[in-house]
């Protein structure tokens, strides 16, 4: 799997490409999660979930600049929608500093890593991956991802 894909699924559940992608700095232009709303309908967070991710869906390797260009504006549209009122605190974190890293990064940022969220620390990284876990889920339909899969092994 090429650098940039592994980011691609390392966050997600496993019919979901979830993106660890972040980076360090940027600019102050606008797009980021501050302003994000908090009252978004399920349907709408869930469409501009989903659809954030379509740009890198169907990728066989490392996205072109141009495509990573669309995730990003994609991923901005996510913040514009904002979260529902209902999410916990940690997971609205996890939504800002996904949005955020996306926002501020460069596609030479994001090619760049592996495996692990570059720039974040610890608690944000795993509350980035606990939104996604928690976006997959609540999402599950809009996503294709199939609801009535056994959590276990059906070992005894």
């Amino acid at each position: 799997m090429t650098s940039l894909k592994r980011p691609v699924v390392a966050l997600g559940a496993a019919a979901l490409l979830a993106l660890s992608l972040t980076a360090c700095g940027g600019d102050d232009s606008g797009g980021g999660s501050d302003d994000a709303p908090a009252s978004a309908s399920k349907d709408d967070f869930c469409k501009a979930f989903s659809d954030a991710f379509t740009p890198l869906a169907n990728l066989s390797g490392d996205p072109t600049e141009d495509q990573f260009n669309d995730f990003k504006d994609a991923v901005s549209k996510l913040g514009d929608v904002g979260t529902p009122s209902d999410i916990s605190d940690d997971n609205r974190k996890g939504f800002e500093v996904f949005i955020d890293a996306v926002h501020d990064g460069s596609y030479d940022d994001f090619k760049s890593e592996s495996d692990s969220l570059p720039g974040v620390n610890a608690d944000d990284e795993a509350k980035a991956e606990a939104f996604f876990t928690w976006a997959s889920t609540e999402c599950a339909a809009e996503l294709g991802v199939p609801t009535d899969v056994p959590t276990d092994s059906g070992a005894s």
